[in-house]
């Protein structure tokens, strides 16, 4: 049976010794975008995509957790640099770095009941949109809500012929991935 340190150094040797997935961190590491604390930015995203770089490059969670700290622009990075004493392991600074920038379920409430699309923003960035604040709400939302939720809001050129079209769909379950159809 083997160690979780012989693992990690296995994990970290292979990562060194594979050309490809050190150019795969490379250029993760380019194109992650530094998280600043902004409204704006999503901390549910920037938490996903440094645990998304880590998994397919077999990064630990104290590569991670370096990694994370290097990403952290502005005001999460002012407040990093006041707490880092306590933020020691990758899951702390996770747990605090959502507890500290996510965003209140009152205002992602508020912000689904009021989204519509906008005249320039595609179908699909809207759908997203919608499906990110649901989720933000309520991870468990029933699908009926969520699709009455991308009915309300899209534009009204689109709203006729989206009801249409999710009337002649022939399935007694109607998913929130029918509507792009």
């Amino acid at each position: 049976m083997t160690k979780p340190e012989e693992n990690q150094s296995t994990a970290a040797s292979a990562t060194s010794l594979n050309p490809f997935l050190t150019h795969l961190q490379q250029t993760a590491l380019k194109e992650l975008q530094k998280f600043n604390g902004e409204r704006e930015q999503k901390i549910s995203q920037f938490i996903n995509a440094i645990e998304h770089i880590g998994s397919f490059t077999r990064l630990d969670d104290n590569a991670l957790h370096a990694l994370a700290t290097i990403k952290l622009g502005g005001l999460a990075f002012n407040w990093y640099d006041n707490n880092k004493d306590t933020l020691t392991t990758w899951q702390l600074l996770k747990t605090h770095l959502r507890e500290r920038f996510q965003q209140s379920i009152s205002s992602a409430k508020t912000q689904l009941k009021t989204r519509t699309q906008q005249p320039d923003e595609s179908l699909a960035s809207f759908y997203d949109a919608v499906i990110d604040l649901c989720t933000q709400v309520d991870p468990n939302m029933p699908l009926y809500m969520i699709i009455d939720y991308l009915q309300d809001g899209v534009r009204d050129d689109l709203k006729i012929h989206i009801k249409r079209r999710l009337r002649i769909l022939d399935t007694d379950i109607i998913t929130p991935a029918l509507f792009l159809k």
